[in-house]
């Protein structure tokens, strides 16, 4: 399956545009976080500079989360190559330059984290490492170990499921649960949060579908009170949705919702889901998928050159059952779109393109849920993993 896009490079126009930039922090398998600065011209033309280059967090940086009321950037280190990983904190400045505060060594694997207990306290989801672990955020912004979980099982039948692979971890709308969705169990680990102590308790689990590969996860709490999970699993290639019903015992989940990743159309081979976030009114959700090539498109950076792109997805949310229509098929600007942030309006995706060594910037219009324009590109060394907005620009997407 091909769609069809035009693939023209262009500039937005903007009534009474005036020259305004916000920068975005980088991350990439090259060892490096990158800040960059999205600039728009008085005449709606955008554009993207490279402002600074750190390589703190080598050799693997894999995720970045930005407190925005202090403005420290943690970064993990997932040291691909095998050993542990580490955790870094760095303190941000408005030239984009990063000063580092703290490096703590942590468990094999470190592929995502998120805050929690009011962002006294950090998790991370240790992917190699079958674990989680917990962290203590210290005033000055350094970190110090709190608790680690390491999982095991049987190998299951599919090879990436040959053990527990934690692969995120997400604060729940009523900020006294962590989520893990666990790849290689097939499960959604459940961590209740000691307020006091910022220590983590193990709930029982959420199995889902057998081989379905759970990888990020987001929430929706509706008008009336309602709180949903949404799921995009990787094996699967899907995204499910489960109603929560809070209890003594923990979360109780009640499965409502279940699409492919490209809706009804055939998903070709070796195609792996990505990332789900859902948008700022609560109203949408956005997915990515790896390795599909539906589009073909001349390359903004090398005009005489084609450029094969995999895509994103753009979803409405019904509001009585949280199920899924699909809105828009869209190419991601390349290819292996790991990972993607918007902003706070939810009218700019930035997505990190780790098959394309490169992050694009696209429009959204955030009244239709369509995708627009990809309306600046900038090339970084290495595999991009992750790419997120400075405190100015940040939507929390990922906790509460």
């Amino acid at each position: 399956m091909k769609l069809s896009w035009t693939s023209s490079f262009r500039a937005v126009a903007l009534m009474g545009a005036t020259a305004t930039a916000t920068n975005l922090y980088v991350s990439s398998y090259g060892g490096t976080i990158t800040s960059l600065s999205l600039a728009v011209s008085n005449d709606g033309t955008y554009s993207l500079e490279q402002l600074a280059v750190n390589d703190g967090a080598a050799p693997s940086p894999s995720f970045l989360l930005l407190n925005t009321e202090n403005n420290i950037l943690y970064a993990t280190d997932e040291n691909v190559d095998g050993g542990n990983g580490s955790i870094s904190a760095y303190t941000t400045s408005s030239d984009g330059s990063l000063t580092r505060i703290d490096r703590q060594p942590t468990l094999p694997g470190t592929v995502h984290l998120a805050f929690y207990n009011d962002r006294k306290n950090l998790v991370i989801a240790h992917y190699s490492g079958s674990s989680v672990s917990s962290w203590a955020i210290q005033p000055n912004g350094s970190l110090s170990h709190l608790q680690s979980f390491t999982f095991t099982q049987p190998p299951r039948p599919n090879p990436r499921q040959d053990s527990p692979h934690p692969h995120g971890v997400f604060l729940d709308p009523t900020a006294d649960y962590v989520f893990s969705p666990d790849l290689g169990a097939d499960q959604i680990r459940i961590f209740h949060i000691n307020k006091k102590t910022g220590e983590l308790d193990i709930f029982p689990s959420l199995n889902v579908t057998s081989e379905s590969g759970p990888r990020h996860a987001t929430f929706l709490t509706t008008a009336d009170d309602t709180t949903y999970l949404f799921i995009i699993n990787e094996l699967g290639n899907s995204v499910s949705s489960y109603k929560i019903e809070y209890e003594a015992a923990g979360p109780q989940f009640t499965e409502v919702s279940w699409t492919g990743i490209l809706g009804n159309n055939t998903i070709p081979a070796n195609v792996t889901a990505a990332e789900i976030v859902i948008t700022p009114d609560q109203k949408y959700i956005l997915t990515s998928s790896r390795g599909d090539s539906l589009f073909n498109l001349t390359d903004p950076l090398h005009t005489s050159a084609n450029l094969t792109s995999d895509s994103l997805q753009s979803w409405t949310i019904d509001q009585k059952d949280a199920s899924l229509s699909l809105d828009q098929i869209f190419p991601a600007g390349g290819k292996i779109p790991r990972q993607f942030s918007i902003n706070k309006n939810g009218t700019f995706a930035a997505v990190g393109l780790q098959g394309s060594a490169r992050v694009a910037i696209i429009t959204r219009d955030e009244v239709t849920n369509k995708f627009g324009d990809i309306v600046a590109e900038f090339d970084v060394p290495g595999e991009v993993t992750s790419i997120i907005w400075d405190a100015d620009e940040t939507e929390v997407v990922h906790y509460y």
